[in-house]
C-alpha cells in the first residue's frame, strides 16, 4: 500500500535531524509538516515560509528549543537542491 505522505531530510547528520513531509497527492503542495529527529511536530510550512527558512530569513526551531540556521549548516547535511526544489514543487 503506498503511503499518503512524502519525506525528505531537511538537515541531516548521522539520521534526521529536521524530516519535510508532504501530502503526496496534492502537487504543488500547500504546505509541509516539518518534523525533529524525537518525531515531534515543529510546525506547519507554506512554501513561502519554507523558502524563508531555506534563504536564512527565519529559522528552524526543534522540540527542545534549539535554533537552526539551514545556510549556516554545512552542505553535507542538506538535500541535493534539484531534489529539494523538485521535493517543494517550486
Amino acid at each position: 500500500m503506498e503511503t499518503l505522505y512524502e519525506e525528505i531530510d531537511l538537515l541531516n547528520s548521522e539520521g534526521a535531524i529536521f524530516k519535510l513531509r508532504k501530502k503526496r497527492d496534492i502537487n504543488p503542495p500547500l504546505a509541509f509538516m516539518l518534523y525533529d529527529r524525537k518525531g515531534v511536530s515543529c510546525g506547519v510550512y507554506t512554501k513561502r515560509e519554507l523558502l524563508d527558512v531555506l534563504s536564512g530569513k527565519s529559522d528552524l526551531v526543534d522540540s527542545t528549543g534549539k535554533t537552526w540556521n539551514y545556510p549556516s549548516q554545512p552542505e553535507g547535511m542538506k538535500p541535493n537542491s534539484d531534489r529539494l526544489t523538485k521535493f517543494m514543487g517550486v
